[in-house]
C-alpha cells in the first residue's frame, strides 16, 4: 500500500514536470547524537537549505527554470513515546517538492499548479478532506495552505464556512465583525461568577522589547441564564494587529522591564471589540488584577481602540460565530489530521544563500522558492483510523492491498474463480483467496480485516446456476461494506465488470 501511494505521488507529481527525483535521504527531526569524540551534532529538521545551496551551484540562468525537485524519504523525529498508530511515530515517510522561479508571479503560477496536483492526489481516495489557509511558522514565507482529513482523532482545528467556502486552521481563523459591544457588568477576578462578562489579560513583547503588548479579552460571557461562552486568545490576530510582536517568550512582562529605556519604551494596549464601554474607557492601570507597570512613569501609552475599522476580534473562532467572507455564513470547526502542507517561500532561504540567477535584464535575482509536503506513512494511518469499522480496515480502492478479491466456496473449483478473474479485464486489481484449508465464513472475515473493498463471492448463488461449465444462470455475490452493497450479479460477460468498475469509481 505504501508503495502505491508512492506511485500515485509519482504520477501527480510528474503532472507538474518534476524535473529530478532525488535519491532516498534520512532526516532526522531533533535527534541529538554524539560521534566517538563526544562532540554534540543535531541533524537538519528540513532540507530548504540544502536544496538552495545544491541549486544554487547548478543553476545560474532563468532560462534553466523552472526547476521542481522532489524526494520520498525516510524522517525522524525524537518523540517520548509513538501516538495514534502511524499518526506520530519516530520514523516516517514523506514527500518533498521544492520549485524554484525567477519571479514571484511565476512563483505563485507555480504554487496554484501544485495546489492542482496535491488535489488531484488527495481525490484519488474518494473521502472528503479540507483545503485550508495556514500559518507558515517557523517555515517562513507569505502563503500557505494545509491538507486535512476530517477526524475525531485529529489533533488540528479547522473552521469553515458552508455558505461561501472559507476554510482555515484555527490558528489563522478569523471571524466576521462582532456585534457592537454592549454595557454589562465585568470582572478581572477569574473566581467572580456573578459578572456578566470576566476580562483577562495576555501580554506580550515586540522583537525590540522596548514595547509591551497588552490585550485586553472577554474570556467568559453569560450568554443566557446557565450558559456561558468560554473564549480563548487568538494570537495570530494580536500577531496582524502587531506584526512585531514576538509571542514566544515565556515571560513577556519581565522582558519588557529588564529592556525598560525610558527615552523609547512603551505599552500598547488592544481591547477586543465586545469588551463593554465601561472597561475600554477606564485606564488598566486602575485595574488591580493588572499591575505591569514599573514604578517610573516616563513611558508613553499607544492605545489602540476596537475602532475605526477594521474592529478588533482577538478570540479564536467558535461555531456560529459570523463569517469574515460572507454577510450571511456562520462557522464551523472540525476536528482534522493534516496530511500535507505547502508553503510559498520567496527568497527567505535563496537570499541568505546568495541562490541568484540572471533575469532577462541580465540583473542578478534571488531565486522565487517552494516548499510542498506530504505525509506517506500519516496519510496511511489516517485513512485507516477514519475509515476502519469493527470488521475491520476500509482501504480507498486506490492503496488497497487488491481492489477485490474472489472467495471461491470450499466445494468452487478454483478453475471457476479463475474465469471470475479473467472476466474482470485489466485494470482491477483482484485476487483469488485459495486458502481451501479455512472456512469460507473465516476468509470473508479475514478479507474484511484486511480492507479489501470488493468481495466476490462463489457460493450459493454460484452453485444455484450450475457453476461456470453449466448453461444455466450463474451469479456472483458482491460485496462492499464502505458503499453498504450485498447483491447477486450475473457473471455475464462485461456484467459483473460493469458492476465492479461502477463501485470502484465510488470507493
Amino acid at each position: 500500500m505504501q508503495e502505491k501511494v508512492e506511485r500515485l505521488l509519482d504520477k501527480h507529481m510528474k503532472t507538474i514536470v518534476a524535473m529530478a527525483q532525488v535519491g532516498e535521504v534520512g532526516e532526522w527531526r531533533l535527534f541529538r547524537f554524539q560521534d566517538r569524540k563526544k562532540t554534540d551534532y543535531l541533524l537538519s529538521p528540513t532540507h530548504e537549505e540544502e536544496m538552495t545551496s545544491l541549486v544554487a551551484g547548478i543553476c545560474k540562468s532563468y532560462k534553466e527554470l523552472p526547476l521542481r525537485l522532489y524526494q520520498i524519504s525516510r524522517k525522524y523525529r525524537d518523540e517520548p513515546r509513538p501516538r495514534q498508530g502511524l499518526l506520530r511515530a519516530r520514523e516516517f515517510l514523506m514527500k518533498d517538492l521544492y520549485t524554484f522561479d525567477h519571479s514571484p508571479e511565476m512563483a505563485l503560477k507555480t504554487y496554484n499548479e501544485v495546489r492542482d496536483a496535491y488535489r488531484a492526489f488527495f481525490d484519488e481516495f474518494k473521502v472528503p478532506y479540507l483545503v485550508a489557509e495556514a500559518d507558515s511558522g517557523a517555515m517562513g514565507g507569505s502563503v500557505s495552505h494545509e491538507y486535512h482529513l476530517p477526524s475525531r482523532k485529529g489533533e488540528d482545528v479547522v473552521i469553515s464556512c458552508g455558505e461561501c467556502g472559507y476554510v482555515a486552521n484555527e490558528e489563522v481563523a478569523a471571524t466576521g465583525s462582532p456585534a457592537e459591544a454592549a454595557e454589562c457588568t465585568w470582572s478581572t477576578d477569574a473566581a467572580d461568577a456573578d459578572a456578566d462578562m470576566r476580562i483577562s489579560l495576555w501580554s506580550g513583547v515586540t522583537a525590540d522589547k522596548q514595547t509591551l503588548v497588552n490585550v485586553f479579552y472577554p474570556s467568559a460571557t453569560r450568554v443566557s441564564v446557565g450558559e456561558t461562552r468560554n473564549d480563548e486568545l487568538n494570537v495570530h490576530a494580536i500577531k496582524k494587529a502587531v506584526p512585531t510582536l514576538n509571542a514566544g517568550l515565556e515571560d513577556p512582562v519581565a522582558a519588557w522591564r529588564e529592556h525598560f529605556d525610558p527615552t523609547s519604551s512603551k505599552i500598547t494596549n488592544l481591547y477586543d471589540a465586545r469588551l463593554p464601554p465601561s472597561f475600554t474607557s477606564a485606564s488598566y492601570t486602575r485595574l488591580p488584577s493588572f499591575t505591569l507597570t514599573p514604578a517610573s512613569s516616563t513611558y508613553t501609552t499607544h492605545a489602540l481602540p476596537s475602532a475605526p475599522q477594521p474592529r478588533l476580534s482577538t478570540l479564536k473562532p467558535l461555531t456560529t460565530d459570523p463569517c469574515p467572507r460572507c454577510p450571511t455564513g456562520r462557522l464551523r470547526s472540525t476536528r482534522a489530521i493534516e496530511l500535507g502542507h505547502t508553503f510559498m517561500l520567496g527568497t527567505r532561504y535563496s537570499a541568505p544563500l546568495a541562490a541568484t540567477v540572471a533575469t532577462p535584464s541580465d540583473a542578478a535575482s534571488a531565486l522565487h522558492m517552494g516548499c510542498y509536503g506530504i505525509g506517506v506513512t500519516r496519510l496511511l494511518g489516517a485513512l485507516a483510523s477514519s475509515l476502519a469499522d469493527a470488521r475491520g480496515l476500509n482501504w480507498p480502492a486506490a492503496i488497497a492491498p487488491f481492489q477485490a478479491v474472489i472467495i471461491p466456496a470450499s466445494q468452487t473449483p478454483l478453475e471457476d474463480a479463475a474465469a471470475v478473474h479473467a472476466s474482470l479485464g485489466a485494470g482491477v486489481d483482484a485476487a483469488i483467496d485459495d486458502r481451501a484449508e479455512r472456512s469460507l465464513p473465516w476468509r470473508l472475515a479475514d478479507a474484511d480485516l484486511l480492507g479489501v473493498p470488493i468481495l466476490l463471492v462463489l457460493g450459493r448463488a454460484w452453485h444455484r446456476g450450475g457453476g461456470a461449465a453449466a448453461q444455466g444462470e450463474r451469479r456472483v455475490e458482491v460485496q462492499c461494506r464502505r458503499l453498504g452493497v450485498r447483491a447477486e450479479v450475473e457473471a455475464e460477460p462485461g456484467a459483473l465488470s460493469a458492476v465492479v468498475r461502477g463501485l470502484l469509481e465510488r470507493l
